[in-house]
């Protein structure tokens, strides 16, 4: 097993349209411009500068693109078409992207449409849904009465993010899923919550929050304070894969479709196993519970000005379906807009503190969840498969009672978002605890809408990291996305990608591939 280059596919093709979804808002729209000046919110202004395409707020496009991919180990040749319209409080958009297989490399393809249309684009009721790949009404932010989407989710978080981290559930290449999120604002009540796939509804959450001094005393300077409650429910979390015996049948001649890791351990050492997946190439549970995790927060902005934001917090979740599975999270969200001669600076930065047990993770959804809740990326691989991301926590055998969480662990979390909006911006997180366990984090994003001539973004991400040493490698832990696109005249583009993506491997499970595209784009305003 691989490390999660997922994290790193942050949009969909890059045919003209940016991407939809925004940090800290369930499924929220990022706007497709630069602001004409300079937000006085730091996060917005960042979450502009994003869009590498410049486009009317009020308004569609049409764009699309075709050439080469190498996926994995085969050849296609790749037509991508998208129109989206996106207005103030109503938007939608739509997507045909095609691979059409032209160099088929062993192990053989079967099941393409049509004989060379890669079939397992378009092999669930889902899939097809994947036409429409969002339709939202309400305030783009987030921030008005009400909003609502359903299609893609990206970057969806909850409160702080310490249990909903910027989610996604477009992360599975060969499997399209159909989420709804929304929230709700009335005064000083709010309420958000989100499926993560509505034709499969196992994942869903809800958050409800109050800001107890603005319902008594009003608005105003230090009555913000905010508590909030979530519940997040994966209903059918897997606990353990089920194996198949691949070095000999059993007596009757027949193979066990599905032999529990418990009853694995009773075969001769020389056995050997493979996961056993579905006809979508997900690893089928042998053993599954309902695990939930619930918090209560606390966030209380100290200082909050056109320039500088402060907001101090502490959260407390607790995991169920573990023995101890508890989570503090105590930090500060710290917000910059500092104008300067050429644009304004902007930083959001959080630094936070964590006590937790050995079974907890926080966030616990996060935006590889759709493959971790099968194979942990943490977890080293044993001849009776990839552990779960429930069974690595719960550390004990399937259907037995869990093995508790050990000693209490300190860590801390940083993240940070800053730049120029309309020049250059940088990314990056940083999750380690104490002791020399492979548990941390790291990412590195860097994006330059300034430059004219190449439009470039890049970022790395890393897991299991063990201390600082282990930061930086291109191994089986880590993931690289890299982007260029060079204008060609008014609508026109050459559009280079090279990134690594998930697929159901036939073997069992899930490995990851290289995912290699050139070719011309083009984007038309409407």
């Amino acid at each position: 097993m691989s490390s999660l280059a997922l994290v790193l596919l942050a949009s969909p093709l890059w045919t003209g349209q940016a991407e939809p979804g925004a940090p800290r808002v369930a499924g929220a729209d990022v706007p497709t411009a630069p602001a004409s000046t300079p937000s006085p919110d730091a996060h917005r202004a960042l979450e502009q500068a994003r869009a590498l395409q410049q486009a009317d707020l009020s308004g569609g496009m049409m764009s699309g693109g075709l050439g080469i991919e190498r996926l994995g180990e085969d050849w296609y040749a790749r037509l991508d078409l998208a129109l989206a319209y996106d207005f103030e409080k109503f938007g939608f958009g739509l997507q045909l992207p095609v691979r059409f297989r032209i160099i088929d490399e062993d192990p053989k393809a079967n099941g393409d449409l049509l004989g060379v249309v890669r079939g397992e684009d378009w092999d669930s009721v889902a899939d097809v849904l994947k036409l429409i790949r969002y339709v939202y009404v309400g305030q783009k932010d987030g921030k008005g009465p009400f909003y609502a989407r359903i299609g893609a989710l990206t970057d969806l978080s909850f409160g702080h993010g310490t249990i909903v981290h910027r989610y996604r559930n477009d992360v599975d290449i060969n499997r399209w899923r159909v989420g709804v999120a929304g929230s709700v604002r009335s005064g000083a009540f709010s309420v958000e919550g989100f499926v993560g796939d509505v034709t499969q509804p196992y994942l869903m959450g809800v958050r409800g929050a109050v800001k107890p001094l603005e319902l008594l005393l009003g608005s105003g300077p230090l009555l913000g304070l905010e508590v909030g409650t979530s519940v997040v429910v994966d209903v059918e979390a897997p606990l353990a894969s089920c194996l198949s015996r691949t070095d000999a049948a059993g007596e009757d001649g027949q193979v066990d479709p599905c032999i529990d890791p418990v009853e694995a351990r009773a075969f001769p050492e020389t056995a050997t196993f493979e996961t056993v997946v579905d006809d979508e190439g997900r690893p089928l549970a042998a053993d599954s519970r309902a695990a939930a995790i619930v918090g209560i927060d606390v966030g209380w902005p100290v200082l909050d000005t056109g320039l500088l934001s402060i907001t101090p917090y502490v959260d407390l979740n607790k995991l169920t379906a573990v023995q101890d599975g508890w989570g503090l999270h105590a930090g500060v969200w710290w917000k910059v807009a500092a104008p300067l001669a050429l644009d304004t600076l902007v930083v959001d930065l959080r630094t936070e503190y964590r006590a937790v047990s050995r079974d907890y993770r926080g966030p616990y959804v996060n935006a590889t969840y759709e493959i971790e809740r099968y194979e942990s990326l943490r977890a080293e691989p044993t001849r009776f498969g990839t552990p779960s991301k429930l069974g690595f926590l719960c550390g004990s055998e399937p259907g037995g009672d869990c093995m508790g969480g050990g000693d209490l662990r300190h860590g801390f979390f940083l993240e940070l978002l800053a730049g120029l909006p309309q020049w250059v911006f940088l990314g990056g997180e940083l999750l380690d605890y104490t002791g020399d366990e492979s548990d941390g984090t790291f990412r590195l994003t860097l994006e330059i809408p300034a430059l004219e001539a190449v439009q470039v973004q890049a970022s790395y991400f890393r897991v299991g990291v063990r201390n600082l040493e282990d930061l930086f490698a291109i191994d089986d832990r880590s993931a690289v996305l890299a982007r260029a696109r060079v204008p060609i005249q008014t609508f026109f583009s050459l559009d280079v990608e090279w990134a690594r993506v998930w697929r159901g491997d036939p073997q069992g499970g899930y490995e990851p591939v290289d995912d290699y595209r050139v070719g011309v784009g083009f984007s038309l305003p409407l």
